[in-house]
């Protein structure tokens, strides 16, 4: 307000002159006298988009602003504003216009994320869509989403994101849920925990099997035995077995490595 005060003392010291100015010889005026919105009004007036965005900036009318830099052609500086103000809407429009799909997913993530989704998947983005699932608490289809990505660093990210959502959930002894979100990460033993919170016997036996299955295919033939014994005792023995030839060839091995 207090720019406007003393333009107007100095107006009125030279007998209003500046009225008879020209339209750019105002908007300069204005301009280098710190009243950016009105010089922004005339700059745009004139078509000088560019000029009227930095003064509607300067002024903190973003939204003129973002649309003068539309008009000027400079569609990453607007969309960069549009971020970077939060007007996330204008923004969406902004990368519809240019067909900047996977921006236009962003902005969308923070006001309509079913729409994002949409778009992410459509061209192949897995990470964010799963992302924008685990801010619905959609976990199963952000896993889903997660082991689509052909990324391997954003596919483990993602996962890892979910198991620490199963394992906040297990900490607050919502165990059902936990015990499902882990089942879908393939993390049997960690389910069986949840199962056991369950008391569930069916649950449990189902869930003890796999995890005795796991350990089967890693060789980890005790361990499979320790499992599997309450449910099946002949393949306990089985397993008991496989682990003493597994340990009595050991030695062997290691004379022939060393020989070799």
């Amino acid at each position: 307000m207090i720019h406007y005060i003393v333009f107007f003392i100095r107006c009125a010291r030279k007998k209003f002159r500046f009225l008879k100015y020209s339209t750019e010889k105002k908007a300069r005026i204005l301009h280098k006298n710190g009243l950016y919105f009105i010089a922004g009004l005339l700059y745009k007036k004139l078509g000088q988009y560019l000029l009227a965005a930095q003064c509607f900036t300067s002024s903190k009318a973003y939204l003129l602003a973002i649309k003068c830099y539309e008009k000027q052609g400079l569609h990453s500086e607007a969309i960069q504003l549009a971020e970077m103000k939060k007007y996330y809407r204008t923004g969406a429009m902004l990368c519809e216009n240019i067909h900047s799909e996977k921006k236009a997913a962003f902005f969308y993530s923070f006001f309509n994320l079913p729409l994002a989704i949409k778009l992410y998947k459509k061209n192949a983005h897995y990470y964010e869509a799963g992302l924008c699932y685990m801010k619905q608490y959609k976990f199963s289809k952000a896993i889903d989403c997660f082991n689509k990505c052909q990324e391997e660093h954003l596919k483990l990210l993602g996962l890892r994101q979910v198991e620490e959502t199963a394992i906040t959930l297990f900490l607050v002894k919502e165990y059902a849920d936990a015990c499902e979100l882990f089942i879908k990460l393939h993390d049997y033993f960690s389910a069986l925990r949840c199962a056991k919170k369950l008391r569930n016997p069916q649950i449990i036996k189902d869930l003890t099997l796999l995890v005795a299955y796991e350990e089967y295919q890693k060789k980890n033939f005790a361990a499979a035995a320790k499992y599997i014994a309450p449910y099946d005792n002949e393949k306990a023995l089985l397993y008991h077995y496989m682990e003493q030839a597994k340990v009595s060839a050991s030695p062997i091995l290691n004379q022939m490595r060393f020989s070799a």
